[in-house]
């Protein structure tokens, strides 16, 4: 799965982000598909990066999981405070739907705070759209909560 990720991504950089993707016209269509166009290769780079361990072979239920965190980051778009592309806030509602939030601990581990504080301090970045990354990250976790609750895993 992570591979044809990574292809969609690449391919999609090639074609450039289109203007229909920029402006507010087409709401519904942008918030569908922005995650898959990133600005630039630097950018595409970092987030295939973070695509890799999070979408492993050996990850039980990924399918369910790209289509979760795809659902929260359509729902996140809408935070942003300028258009925005790149597969941060799916990323980040798949952080959240994986994390661990029940376990003792889990806080309390230097690199959970250095995420956290990391992506605390994105609010303050005017070209990075903080909001809707700490609001994917926080249904991811929503969504992780409810399903410890409800299967126990």
């Amino acid at each position: 799965m992570r591979v044809i990720i990574i292809i969609i991504c690449s391919i999609l950089l090639l074609t450039g982000v289109p203007q229909w993707l920029t402006d507010t016209h087409w709401p519904l269509l942008c918030a569908m598909l922005y995650p898959f166009f990133h600005a630039n290769l630097f950018h595409l780079s970092v987030n295939m990066i973070a695509v890799w361990p999070l979408y492993a072979p050996q990850r039980k239920n990924k399918g369910l999981l790209l289509l979760a965190s795809w659902l929260i980051s359509c729902l996140v778009w809408p935070l942003a405070p300028h258009p925005v592309v790149g597969i941060s806030n799916l990323l980040y509602a798949s952080i959240g739907c994986l994390s661990p939030v029940l376990r003792p601990g889990y806080w309390r581990s230097p690199a959970v705070i250095t995420f956290y504080v990391m992506t605390f301090a994105m609010v303050f970045l005017p070209f990075v759209a903080g909001w809707s990354h700490i609001a994917a990250l926080a249904l991811g976790i929503v969504v992780s909560l409810i399903r410890t609750k409800t299967h126990g895993t």
